[in-house]
């Protein structure tokens, strides 16, 4: 089921005879973990999912019908008795998994269980006490520059954060994601929501700029959703496209509209551009033209064989099936290659550079040379597996485990302080100015800049081990432990500190409700 783990939930009535009585429901988890708990005919589904993720100690979305399997939870506030559970019905429960979403300044932490909590600046979403009473029953959480909106289970959505940015809407608006089904997934600029409801139609609110214009749709079913910063581009069932926001953002594909009608799989994106890739491995852009809208200079490289596209803020690099590489953009931005590259097995960008890993295991890499574009000691970068970035600097986790950095050292390109650490690295995650890197035995290494969570040494004893996954703000990074557990570090006010919302994490809760229970 993707992020949710079902669970069976096994119930048999004791005394049920048209009167409100006493059941007892045997609840089993996948591993083969399972709890014995009592609950009333007369209690809500919610009720009952409360005393379940206590005698678990794991948090729970829901219950949903087991055949068919449905990851549609059953009404949580309906009583066992209204749902006319029949006697040995077999339920099959949501388990949630804790996911953390951020805006500039601020993350927004979906529980697992279906509540939220955020923490972090209140003018960047940090603060949801407006609207502290909606959030429940949230699958997915979206972030845009300055706020969040929340879906729930049945297609609802909530936001909350700057008003400017999408934060609040109208009661009008609320009526209208809600209807049909309501919302699948949400995709942000930096100012503005756009709504992918489950009948494929979509909704669009916050600052959608004097120069934009509304998507006429028509009867166009929409399967994804694309952004830069000011602007939409919608990719139907046929892989045609619509495109919508700040006209100089990509907002206005008119001018390549025969070339968007049908065969689009996938959309990438700089600030201000969009290329279109086509399943026969051409591409098409549109946009700003000093952003990549324009990419005439390879215009014959790209109509066949391209199969991969990186974006830098300014400019593209495609990844081509013979293993070349062509770039175009902004010259500063990694917009222009010297000399052909061939070989290359993958590739990465920063703000303003790329680097590209090459068959051999070697790097090679253009563009802003204070941004990582100049590795000037190369012979060093070989055995390399994986490739990431910051604003400024890049990492290269080895195939040994050890990583090599180059690029602004300020921005995490010199990690010489933490070099005898970075050993066992499995994954490396990063702010705009920090990295941080997860180890096997689940301990986490960070550097760069401290102000954006380069230092992690007032949690330092929470990041020996346990960790699962690492989320990333611009200026802080938030650790989930494998207990369900965060932990937080970078630039206090923007979200490197959640001391202030802990009492409501539930898995802390939950943690702390198993200590109390006494062995059975």
């Amino acid at each position: 089921m993707g992020l949710i783990e079902a669970v069976t939930v096994c119930c048999k009535y004791l005394l049920f005879c048209g009167k409100v009585g006493q059941c007892r429901f045997w609840v089993t988890l996948l591993s083969g973990e399972k709890a014995c708990v009592s609950a009333q005919s007369s209690d809500t589904l919610r009720q009952l999912r409360d005393v379940a993720q206590r005698a678990l100690g794991r948090p729970l979305l829901g219950f949903s019908p087991s055949d068919p399997p449905s990851e549609v939870p059953l009404p949580l506030d309906a009583t066992l008795a209204e749902l006319n559970l029949p006697q040995d019905c077999v339920l099959s429960a949501l388990v949630g998994r804790l996911r953390v979403q951020s805006t500039r300044f601020a993350f927004a932490a979906c529980q697992g269980d279906g509540s939220v909590v955020a923490w972090g600046s209140p003018f960047a979403g940090g603060d949801t006490s407006e609207v502290e009473a909606e959030l429940k029953d949230v699958q997915e959480v979206a972030a845009n520059l300055m706020a969040f909106a929340a879906i729930r289970v049945d297609g609802s959505v909530v936001v909350w954060g700057h008003q400017s940015c999408g934060g609040q809407i109208d009661d009008n608006l609320q009526a209208k994601l809600g209807e049909n089904g309501g919302v699948r997934r949400i995709v942000t600029t930096d100012r503005a929501f756009a709504a992918l409801k489950r009948d494929g139609s979509v909704v669009s609110w916050g600052c959608l700029y004097p120069s934009a214009h509304e998507p006429d749709l028509g009867t166009k079913r929409i399967s994804s959703i694309y952004s830069t910063r000011g602007a939409f581009a919608a990719v139907d069932a046929n892989g045609g496209v619509t495109a919508w926001g700040h006209v100089a953002c990509g907002g206005d594909c008119n001018s390549v509209a025969e070339k968007l009608q049908e065969g689009v799989t996938r959309v990438y994106s700089t600030d201000n551009a969009f290329a279109a890739l086509r399943r026969d491995g051409s591409v098409v852009t549109w946009g700003s033209q000093t952003s990549g809208g324009s990419s005439d200079a390879v215009c014959e490289q790209l109509q066949w064989g391209v199969q991969k596209v990186a974006a830098t803020e300014a400019a593209f690099a495609a990844l081509r099936a013979d293993r070349s590489v062509v770039a175009w953009g902004d010259h500063m931005a990694g917009g222009s290659l010297e000399a052909p590259l061939e070989d290359v097995a993958d590739l990465c960008a920063s703000g303003s550079a790329f680097a590209v890993l090459r068959m051999d295991g070697s790097v090679r890499t253009w563009g802003n040379e204070l941004a990582g574009g100049c590795c000037s000691d190369l012979e060093q970068h070989t055995a390399i597996s994986r490739l990431f970035a910051t604003h400024d600097a890049f990492a290269a986790v080895r195939v040994d485990g050890t990583v090599a950095t180059w690029g602004d050292p300020a921005s995490g390109g010199n990690s010489d302080a933490v070099q005898h650490l970075l050993y066992d690295v499995q994954e490396i995650f990063s702010t705009k100015a920090a990295f941080a890197a997860l180890r096997s035995d689940g301990s986490v290494v960070a550097w760069g800049s401290p102000m954006y969570g380069g230092n992690s040494s007032r949690v330092e004893h929470q990041l020996q081990g346990g960790v699962a996954r690492v989320y990333a703000a611009e200026c802080a990074f938030a650790a989930v432990r494998t207990d369900g557990s965060l932990v937080t570090w970078g630039y206090p006010r923007y979200g490197g500190c959640c001391e202030a919302v802990r009492h409501q994490l539930v898995a802390e809760a939950l943690k702390a409700a198993c200590e109390c229970q006494t062995p059975r």
